[in-house]
Order: C-alpha cells, then structure tokens, then sequence
C-alpha cells in the first residue's frame, strides 16, 4: 500500500523503503546497542493473518520464524483455502449406492427346475404366488422349498401356486411328457375325465397338454380288466343312487299334498279301515 497514510511511523501502513519504523518498535531504538543489528528482524505476520510484530534477538536466531521451514508455513496461513461449499444432501455422485430387496421369482422357481431342501423360490410382499405340497412359507411371506425334488405350477393368472414334487416320486411314478411337465405314468380314477369345458380364465399353457394326455391315459386304462370292473361298480352305483332319489322325490309330493289339503283317495281309505275294525269289534262282542 503506497496511499497517503503509509509512513515509515504509522505500523499499519509502514513505507515501501522496508526500514524499521521507531514508534513500531516502541522505544527498541534507544536500546538497539544492546543487539546485533544483523540478528534483529522483523516480522510482519500481522499482514500475513496472525502474528503481531515481533523482534528476535542474537541467541535465538537459530530459532527465527523466517529462518525455519514453521516460519514458512506461518506465512502462508493467511492464504489457505478453506471449504467453502454448504454441505447438503445431494444425489449427485450416488448413483451407484443401492439397496435392492430382490424381490419375484428366483432362477430355481421355473417351470421343471430341480431344488434342493430350504431353496428359496420366491420373495414377495403379501401372496403374488400361494404355497403347494411341500412350499412353507417365511416371515416376509418368502416360498421355501421343503423337501428336494421338481418345481411344479399350477393354477390360474390370478391365482398361482407353486409346489415341489418329491424325488422318490418323480424317480418311481412320474414321466416327462414335456421338457418341463411332468405326469403319473398310469392313470389312477382320482384324476377324473378331463374334458375342454374345464378350461379355466387365464390358465398356463400347459395346462392343455395335460388334460390331452390324461384323456389319452384314461381311455386306455378303461380297457383293462381294472378299468372294466370300476366302470361296472361306478354304474351299477349311479343306478341305485338313481333308486333313492326317485324315492326322496316320491316321499316329498307325498307330503306337500298332504300338507296342501289331503291326499286324493286317502279319506276312502280311512273310512274303509274304520268300517272294517267295527265290524271285527261287534263280532268279538256277539262271541
């Protein structure tokens, strides 16, 4: 600063001449005989954000904050950047930050996959897939894999549900009738007679191909000796169940007419069986 407040007396604006000002030092001139003047030295680390105005005698010269590397660093502090941006939440640089719940189908859950016991299938919020034979569900409604064996599906769009089938039956009554499907090799009465009208809204694909194979497997089983003797017992059973509700069906208008007025022809009857038990009284009273 050159303005005109700097001179070598004023100690906040001294003189560009670099000499030491008298009234700065503070009356250190009258007893400057008593220091060398080579080892007396200023410093100004007011200016420089710190220090006040310090002098340094002979004895401690080694010690002189301009004659050691810490006196270099004190010089510099007044220039030191320091952080200067508001610390906020930002997205900016956490793209890559992630909490993924991996939640859906797993890649053991398809259609034919081979499990192994405590296999997870399926992770879900509330029932998307229900629970099958040998399925347990978790606390966070999770589908498990019970026991070892093949994943099976079956149900409709709205409604599906996922279930294994054992290993000991796959290996001893089970056949691939697709490269995912599987079958009981013989047709057994409880599988019913599939037919189209069974066809459900939203059903899997598959589902067709299996009513065609059961159809094909059950005609052939009713062309056993087996297949004929419960076709024999099942009609002879449709009969008798016939019997009973003509029966059931007699018994009902029976009673709805007699509770509408009387029986037509049941009044004659009664007279009759009146007549006839007079008779016999009068007979045995005579005797």
């Amino acid at each position: 600063y050159k303005g005109p407040d700097s001179h070598p007396d004023n100690p906040w604006f001294p003189a560009a001449s670099g000499g030491i000002p008298t009234q700065a030092l503070g009356g250190a001139a009258a007893a400057a005989p008593l220091f060398a003047a080579s080892a007396l030295r200023t410093s100004s680390g007011l200016l420089a954000g710190g220090a006040a105005l310090s002098t340094t005698m002979g004895p401690s010269k080694k010690r002189s904050v301009f004659g050691s590397g810490s006196g270099v660093r004190a010089g510099r502090r007044g220039i030191v950047l320091k952080a200067h941006k508001k610390a906020a939440s930002s997205t900016k640089n956490q793209g890559h930050v992630r909490n993924p719940k991996h939640r859906g189908l797993t890649r053991d859950a398809r259609q034919g996959c081979a499990v192994k016991v405590g296999t997870l299938l399926a992770k879900q919020i509330g029932f998307k897939w229900y629970p099958g034979a040998n399925v347990i569900v978790g606390r966070d409604y999770s589908l498990i894999a019970n026991k070892g064996g093949i994943v099976q599906w079956r149900g409709t769009k709205n409604r599906k549900e996922v279930y294994v089938v054992p290993w000991e039956y796959v290996n001893t009554k089970c056949e691939w009738i697709s490269s995912n499907t599987l079958m009981p090799k013989e047709y057994a009465p409880w599988m019913g007679k599939p037919h189209v009208s069974h066809k459900a809204h939203g059903e899997q694909k598959q589902r067709r191909l299996i009513r065609e194979h059961i159809t094909s497997m059950r005609e052939e089983w009713l062309e056993t000796e087996e297949g004929k003797a419960w076709a024999a017992k099942k009609k002879e059973k449709k009969l008798k169940q016939r019997e009973i509700q003509a029966t059931i069906r007699t018994r009902r208008k029976y009673l709805r007419n007699l509770k509408e007025g009387g029986v037509p022809g049941a009044a004659a009857a009664k007279e009759e069986v009146g007549a006839s038990s007079a008779g016999e009284s009068e007979s045995e009273a005579e005797s």
